[in-house]
């Protein structure tokens, strides 16, 4: 009988090993890179949202045409919610669910001011991504997978 070896399988089995013998649990390396991306972003969304608080001189001088410069405050209020709602894990959920419709509505907002969607699109996506690699129940939904294993403590 004739048997393909797998070349992307670890000689040590179906898990990789670190140097000192542990292994690497992928659940753990996408929760942290999950993690990481989402400060990331949320620190780029307390940013965005202070600057329609305290919006600087250029910022007003580029939307004096726009009707959203009188909605800045509340356009920030909810950055601001949608944020810590997706950095808190408990509510992590309907933040990301709050973020895309927000970033949905930067989009339009972009499209009617003739302007590119590039940076919306972008946080869209990497908003999406940090929330899968975070949340596994999210990506058990979305994907259509089976519930992670818990892994044994002996």
């Amino acid at each position: 009988m004739f048997v393909i070896e797998n070349p992307y399988q670890s000689p040590m089995g179906s898990e990789a090993v670190l140097a000192k013998g542990n292994p690497v649990q992928p659940q753990k390396i996408m929760s942290i890179v999950g993690w990481v991306l989402s400060g990331l972003l949320g620190a780029a969304l307390v940013m965005s949202a202070v600057m329609k608080f305290i919006p600087p001189e250029a910022m007003v001088e580029q939307m004096k045409d726009s009707p959203l410069l009188g909605w800045m405050l509340i356009i920030g209020i909810g950055e601001l919610v949608s944020a810590i709602l997706f950095l808190v894990p408990r509510t992590a959920v309907p933040g990301t669910l709050l973020l895309s419709s927000y970033f949905g509505g930067a989009i339009v907002a972009h499209m009617m001011q003739r302007e590119s969607i590039l940076v919306p699109s972008i946080f869209l996506v990497l908003i999406w991504t940090a929330a899968l690699l975070r949340l596994p129940e999210l990506r058990q939904r979305l994907l259509g997978l089976k519930p992670e294993p818990v892994p044994s403590t002996k």
